[in-house]
């Protein structure tokens, strides 16, 4: 061990040299254990090796312990925001079905009837003279368009 420590030192600084030194040098020269440290012993066992897992016993004991079956909560809906819509106008058609004439944040018109699904999943739940209501189904998220009041026309 002495003549690789000397050699080491004579070679700063050239790692190849160093190792051809200690790849050349026999292995009982590093059987000697560091100073102040015990010598290690052999392993007893492998430590990859994975123990074989316990054998079941046959024998049941007569007051065997079930646990209670797991409760799932129920899944979360992520929210979204509710979507904004603005009132642009509002119609009766000849048959005498309400319309209101909206405009998605997005800057898309919708026209609004009374039952009518959206291509957002919202289905238009109540349409009255003052307000529109639009129902999620799935998450029974509401959202309420209030309407201005209807323009009084003269007749003469």
């Amino acid at each position: 061990m002495a003549i690789l420590k000397i050699r080491a030192v004579q070679l700063v600084g050239v790692v190849a040299a160093i190792y051809c030194v200690a790849a050349t040098a026999s292995v009982t020269q590093f059987d000697a254990a560091p100073v102040g440290r015990p010598v290690l012993k052999p392993a007893s066992r492998d430590p990859f090796l994975l123990p074989a897992p316990a054998r079941a016993t046959a024998q049941v004991p007569a007051f065997a312990f079930t646990p209670a079956a797991a409760t799932q909560a129920a899944p979360v809906m992520p929210s979204e925001p509710p979507p904004q819509l603005t009132f642009m106008g509002r119609l009766q058609t000849p048959d005498g079905r309400k319309v209101v004439l909206a405009q998605w944040s997005d800057g898309a018109p919708v026209a609004l009837e009374q039952g009518k699904l959206l291509a957002n999943g919202y289905r238009v739940q109540r349409l009255s003279a003052n307000m529109v209501e639009l129902l999620h189904p799935q998450t029974q998220a509401v959202v309420q368009l209030q309407l201005p009041p209807a323009p009084r026309f003269e007749t003469r």
